[in-house]
């Protein structure tokens, strides 16, 4: 009786352990919410901030508050959202169990700019991981917005839109 509620006990965990990886990747369908930073080109506000690190700026609606400057990190808050701006070595965003995900390119000239949005599970519930190619003044570019408002999405399009480089003419 004690083996065989032992090995039960064993299966079962077993099974919940591989449920996990039973688990799939949905992408999202063409048209939700995650295509809102990847929609057509939207322009920045009038009343939009410039904030800049060396060899790169962005404008953002003028909630955003300045959390933290580092000479390559702007690090910005609004209620229960993040975004950041940094530039530096080569960095992979930090994996997030994806529940859906887009991704696109945006090309001006020879720049690609990655953006990838991820819904994921808890208190954030949209992650928008940025990368810019090639490199800027020798430093890789990302810019990562955490939200759970998609009218925060929607603003994401304008941001990724409002990148400069020093190297813009």
């Amino acid at each position: 009786m004690r083996r065989a509620m032992r090995v039960t006990l064993v299966t079962i965990a077993m099974l919940g352990a591989g449920a996990g990886c039973l688990r799939q990747y949905v992408p999202a369908k063409p048209g939700s919410v995650l295509d809102e930073p990847c929609a057509a080109d939207a322009q920045p506000g009038d009343d939009w901030v410039s904030w800049a690190i060396p060899g790169v700026s962005i404008r953002t609606p003028s909630q955003w508050r300045l959390e933290r400057r580092e000479p390559t990190e702007i690090a910005l808050r609004r209620v229960d959202a993040e975004l950041g701006l940094w530039s530096g070595p080569r960095w992979v965003f930090p994996n997030a169990e994806p529940w859906q995900s887009t991704r696109c390119t945006v090309t001006r000239g020879d720049t690609v700019i990655t953006v990838q949005t991820t819904r994921i599970a808890g208190r954030i519930a949209y992650r928008v991981d940025v990368s810019v190619q090639p490199l800027i003044e020798g430093r890789h570019v990302y810019l990562q917005l955490q939200t759970p408002y998609v009218e925060q999405l929607r603003e994401m399009r304008a941001i990724v839109g409002s990148l400069r480089f020093a190297s813009d003419t």
